[in-house]
């Protein structure tokens, strides 16, 4: 009842439509009536009685317009004031002070935690604490692919984002009356299939650091098992300075060549001459011709042939 839903965090802009899982309300003469829709359930484990109506993000959307987020640019970032009252002639007292500085405190942690770092609140009248945001897109590490459903969990805040259909993570960090000019985040990235990989950054407050992060496939899952065709994949990086590897799987064992032209179709380097059995296999490319002398800036090309298959993808050396 008390805590954000996906449709909380959608009407925020906080998530796009995709992200809103269906939900529903009790509808009852009482619970229908103007004044009693802003009052939560008044126990815990209390019963609602009514007619279970499902609601879905196109019934908000028709009734409110489309919220879509619009990176980076969106206000993710609140203010909210308290105002405490006490008689006329008296002081608060420190412990009523203290209390109300914890108020504060959990009120700015609740709306953090709740929308799971996508959000900050900032309750102090006197200070605009400065708000640092790592963000970024989830990618396969070989074809560059996004992985639109991950987990993205935050060691350092404990804010656990859940993101099924949107490739995209976004955390907001805000700063208090202690903090320094930075903060160092951890985040551990999970999905189904792939191979959990960590971020470790110091993001200085009042800056925003984009960094895609790249997981690899699981290679102990059906996912990564030997791959029944041949294919050749993009290299990574794209463009590249000094190294980029290149990612090729073989459905048959058998002899195989990797060679990089230029762009005028001469031949500058082979990578792979001989056999390589069935199976996923990275070659790396230091950008060198094969008397190792460094090459230029431009577009260059790399074809693979075995049995047969003949595959060739563009790559670009950039200084």
């Amino acid at each position: 009842i008390d805590f954000f839903s996906q449709v909380d965090e959608y009407t925020f802009g906080l998530r796009t439509p995709d992200e809103v899982k269906d939900f529903f309300y009790i509808s009852s003469p009482s619970n229908n009536l103007v004044g009693n829709r802003s009052v939560g359930t008044p126990l815990q484990f209390a019963t609602a009685s009514g007619t279970l109506t499902p609601v879905t993000v196109e019934d908000i959307i028709a009734a409110n317009g489309l919220r879509t987020p619009t990176e980076p640019n969106e206000n993710k970032d609140l203010r909210q004031a308290f105002i405490f009252l006490v008689q006329a002639g008296t002081s608060p007292t420190q412990a009523e002070l203290d209390k109300i500085a914890g108020f504060r405190s959990a009120w700015e942690e609740y709306f953090e935690r709740s929308c799971d770092g996508r959000l900050t609140c900032n309750t102090s009248i006197t200070a605009n604490y400065p708000v640092a945001v790592i963000c970024g897109n989830v990618r396969e590490r070989w074809t560059g692919d996004l992985i639109p459903a991950f987990t993205a969990r935050s060691l350092e805040r404990s804010f656990n984002q859940e993101v099924p259909d949107d490739a995209r993570y976004t955390f907001r960090y805000q700063a208090d009356a202690s903090s320094g000019p930075a903060e160092d985040a951890t985040i551990v990235f999970t999905a189904t299939g792939y191979e959990p990989d960590t971020l470790e950054v110091t993001m200085t407050y009042g800056t925003t650091t984009c960094i895609d992060v790249e997981l690899m496939v699981d290679q102990t899952t059906p996912a990564g098992r030997a791959p029944v065709t041949t294919e050749l994949f993009a290299n990574h990086p794209n463009p590249f300075n000094p190294s980029t590897t290149i990612r090729f799987n073989l459905g048959t064992a058998g002899a195989v060549q990797l060679v990089v032209f230029d762009a005028t179709g001469r031949r500058v380097r082979t990578l792979v001459n001989g056999t390589r059995p069935v199976g996923e296999h990275a070659e790396s490319f230091d950008g060198r011709d094969e008397r190792g002398k460094v090459l230029a800036s431009g577009v260059y090309f790399y074809r693979l042939e075995t049995g047969g298959v003949v595959r060739t993808r563009k790559m670009v050396l950039l200084k």
